[in-house]
């Protein structure tokens, strides 16, 4: 629970003017991050932007170009009930990176007065096969696991759980 309304908790998570992106961007070793504004066409309930930036190397791969599409929707403004849905293009130095895509899914429910629930869930979507899909999947899995334990980590650290 994030001890801030909703708009409050979208910003803190999305805006790199708050102090979260930045440092969340730091902790994971991203270098060269540049998002583009938020686009909304006209009548559309969703805006999306692109972040691209060089992801560090890991045991498996190396620093890789990677870009992601940010797709923000108010899924239902009276119950404040809104979703980030964020496609992560994993780049060509991570082992079968062209074969697969990461999708995360920020839920951001309006709890009690000036409180966020943040639900944060994982996914992979396999655009080509993969001869070992299975072990692609198991480390990527663990990894993003990780990633979920240290957002939450330095949200803490920040104050920013409740």
């Amino acid at each position: 629970v994030l001890p801030v309304g909703l708009r409050e908790a979208n910003s803190l998570l999305f805006s790199p003017a708050e102090a979260f992106t930045p440092r969340w961007w730091k902790k994971c070793g991203v270098r060269e991050p540049m998002a583009t504004d938020w686009e909304r066409p006209a009548g559309c309930d969703s805006a999306s932007r692109q972040i691209t930036y060089t992801s560090p190397p890991t045991a498996f791969s190396r620093a890789s170009p990677t870009k992601e599409t940010q797709v923000f929707t108010v899924e239902e403004p009276h119950n404040g009930i809104y979703t980030v849905d964020v496609l992560l293009d994993p780049g060509p130095n991570v082992p079968f990176g062209t074969r697969f895509r990461i999708r995360w899914r920020y839920l951001l429910l309006a709890a009690q007065k000036d409180t966020t629930r943040l639900q944060l869930s994982y996914q992979l979507l396999w655009v080509k096969p993969c001869p070992i899909k299975g072990w692609v999947e198991k480390l990527t899995l663990a990894e993003l696991r990780r990633v979920g334990k240290d957002m939450s980590a330095l949200l803490g650290e920040m104050g920013f759980l409740a």
